[in-house]
């Protein structure tokens, strides 16, 4: 499991399976093959979303 969903995993106890799908879509994110800007604009894009924001 890698560290974004590790992080997201704590929050089961308090809101339940809220961020399965969260953690799914990131696990297919492969930070292998991205250089770090690529990578962060991938899970910004992803995020936004995910939580409806319209910054992305």
């Amino acid at each position: 499991m890698d560290d974004f969903r590790s992080w997201l995993s704590g929050f089961g106890s308090t809101f339940g399976d809220a961020y399965r799908d969260l953690s799914e879509q990131i696990g297919d994110v492969d930070p292998f093959f991205s250089t770090l800007p690529e990578l962060r604009e991938e899970l910004t894009t992803l995020l936004s979303a995910y939580f409806g924001d319209s910054r992305a």
